[in-house]
């Protein structure tokens, strides 16, 4: 976790607005959004990401929940 969050944040300037890798979706994001999801699902986010831990991964979460193709996934 520590090293994504250190991908995730050293995306500044025109990296700003990137996902994992690129500017795009890619394979890596798609594996990626799963693990907070379930990670949320069990009650351990505020062990990992949640009270200002990590804020670069809820960031990502946030912005991964509001893609439409993350959306049109059904969850329990």
């Amino acid at each position: 976790m520590d090293e994504v969050e250190k991908q995730l944040a050293s995306h500044t300037g025109e990296r700003a607005t990137w996902w994992l890798c690129s500017e795009h979706v890619t394979v890596a994001d798609i594996v990626l959004c799963i693990w907070p999801e379930r990670l949320t699902f069990v009650g351990l986010m505020e062990r990992y990401w949640g009270s200002g831990k990590r804020p670069a991964i809820a960031a990502y979460r946030a912005r991964s929940q509001a893609y439409p193709a993350f959306m049109a996934v059904p969850r329990r």
